[in-house]
């Protein structure tokens, strides 16, 4: 019986000693393990919700984005109209300058045969007038007159 009682007290002791080993060394380092599988979760909601604030930012900036990438185009669209304004503009303005220019060397190119048409006719006229006096003035009082008035005209002035 006295040996049961120490099997007994032996196995107490035994027990108290991995109670003792496990209060000392395993329970903080299952406790540990808990609050870093507890912070390891907070950690996990914590960038969670980062994330979902993150990503709602990311959507917002999409959006804004989308938004400027449309205004830019309709600007874009603006520009090229009138760009394709102006250029119109530059070709009417062209054709314009093309036809006055055109006009110009026309107009040039009948007063220069009209200064020539002049001038040949000038010299033609001339010959002609002198073979018309000759003949006119061979009669010498024909002559005589034509003289006298002429001179009397430049006396009247």
């Amino acid at each position: 019986m006295i040996s049961l009682i120490f099997k007994f007290i032996n196995f107490g002791i035994i027990i108290a000693l991995i109670v003792y080993a496990f209060k000392r060394y395993g329970l903080p380092l299952v406790v540990s393990q808990i609050k870093a599988g507890e912070k390891y979760k907070h950690d996990l909601a914590v960038d969670r919700s980062e994330l979902f604030v993150s990503q709602t930012l990311l959507e917002q900036e999409v959006h804004d984005q989308e938004q400027q990438c449309v205004a830019l185009s309709k600007k874009i669209d603006q520009w090229n109209e009138v760009v394709a304004d102006q250029l119109r503009q530059k070709e009417v303005q062209s054709q314009a300058i093309r036809e006055i220019t055109n006009q110009r060397r026309k107009h040039q190119s009948e007063q220069y045969s009209l200064q020539k048409t002049k001038h040949t006719l000038t010299g033609c006229v001339e010959k002609r007038l002198k073979q018309e006096l000759i003949v006119y003035f061979a009669d010498e009082k024909l002559a005589h007159n034509y003289i006298q008035q002429t001179l009397s005209r430049i006396e009247k002035k």
